[in-house]
């Protein structure tokens, strides 16, 4: 088989770049390591209002932002031996600074994208990658199984 771009990981970048490249009609292998343990977390990532912007152009359906609320204003303040300093982030009015989503839903999304998008293949990787390398290809074989 024959891609443009060959993406191993299974992080939230990877997972974009893989969209990002489908979107742009080229050819994706997207490798998961199934060796890599999964765990339920309850981090979650802030996105500026741009990374919002640029998610929801590469993903199929954004309908799943709504249900966060936007993030008006940022405060933080220190008080270091009875001096008080603070630093205030206030957005124009009427418009969002970003918006805080948890990670696992945020990769929950990608998943799906990646499931559903005709350009992107995806493959689990489960024992070892070997490859090769040829005058203008890279050959890479799964599993010591599926070339690529």
């Amino acid at each position: 088989m024959n891609y443009d771009f060959i993406i191993y990981g299974g992080g939230m970048s990877s997972q974009i770049a893989a969209l990002a490249l489908a979107k742009d009609n080229f050819k994706v292998c997207f490798i998961e390591n199934s060796t890599i343990k999964k765990s339920d977390s309850n981090l979650v990532t802030f996105l500026s209002q741009g990374s919002v912007s640029y998610l929801c152009s590469i993903i199929d359906d954004a309908t799943f932002f709504k249900e966060f609320l936007d993030i008006k204003n940022i405060t933080c303040e220190v008080e270091k031996k009875n001096k008080n300093s603070s630093i205030t982030f206030d957005s124009e009015p009427k418009s969002a600074m970003g918006k805080i989503l948890p990670n696992k839903v945020i990769k929950e999304v990608l998943n799906l994208c990646l499931k559903t998008n005709k350009n992107i293949e995806t493959l689990v990787k489960s024992k070892s990658i070997q490859k090769g390398m040829g005058s203008n290809k890279v050959s890479i074989v799964i599993d010591e199984q599926k070339e690529i």
